[in-house]
């Protein structure tokens, strides 16, 4: 499509700062005039659009009339630089995981774990039909598509900030906090912050509550249940150990995990 001229378009930012940007504009064989604002004039209105892609340009103008493509640039332009961080915090990023598939007892027997409904107590299966014992994870488990019983949590801190644009469009960005942070204090937030190499599967959805000293608390202690867990669950891996294991803690058949 050949060029027919360029648009310099203005507008000033909520701190009254000028912002210029140059736009070609091209026509097509229907008459149609489009725009695109190259990847250096897009360069100027990247504090303003922080979701924008590095070296991106912007394109998606177009209008039957050159006047109204002028005044479409100049209404994106006068919306953009309208943008304003009208909030910023810190949050708590999480994903928790549960694999499983078992039959629950009822308060009389401290809510047992039975592998299957034939295990559950007389007075249990009796009243199958209106009180269902089965009890399931978060992740279904099927005959299907088995799998091994696992706990998964997923927990970072972020710096959440939100822009507001002037036409009502809202980003947020997430950016995750280091545990370099000069100002890093010994609390519950801070030792999440310093939590190394997690990741979360991507077809969890992440949920998100405020960073406050109590809720990080809730998570610490979920870190550390894993963490005691892999010490003692951990070398049953070998064998050997696992028989020792058993050897020096069976007591009446009743072996009881106590992390």
């Amino acid at each position: 499509m050949p060029k027919v001229g360029t648009i310099k378009i203005s507008a000033k930012d909520i701190d009254r700062n000028y912002i210029s940007v140059n736009v070609d504009v091209n026509v097509s064989k229907a008459g149609i005039f489009t725009a695109k604002i190259s990847k250096d004039e897009a360069e100027k209105l990247r504090k303003y659009l922080p979701d924008m892609p590095s070296e991106s340009a912007l394109s998606g103008f177009a209008a039957d009339r050159y006047d109204d493509l002028e005044r479409k640039l100049r209404k994106f332009l006068e919306d953009t630089v309208s943008c304003e961080l009208t909030e910023e915090k810190e949050v708590i990023r999480y994903a928790i995981k549960t694999a499983c598939s078992y039959c629950e007892g009822d308060k009389d027997d401290n809510y047992e774990v039975y592998p299957n409904g034939n295990w559950l107590p007389d007075h249990l299966r009796k009243n199958w039909d209106k009180d269902n014992r089965w009890r399931n994870g978060t992740h279904h488990l099927s005959d299907i598509y088995p799998e091994p019983f696992s706990v998964q949590v997923y927990c970072q801190v972020f710096k959440k900030k939100t822009y507001t644009y002037r036409n009502g469009k809202e980003t947020i960005l997430y950016e995750l906090c280091s545990c370099f942070d000069r100002d890093l204090d010994k609390g519950y937030v801070s030792w999440l912050k310093c939590l190394n190499k997690m990741g979360h599967e991507q077809y969890e959805k992440i949920k998100e509550v405020d960073a406050t000293e109590e809720n990080a608390y809730l998570f610490v202690q979920l870190v550390k249940f894993i963490c005691k867990a892999n010490r003692m669950i951990g070398q049953l891996n070998d064998p050997e150990l696992l028989l020792q294991f058993v050897s020096q803690n069976i007591n009446d058949n009743a072996l009881e995990f106590k992390l």
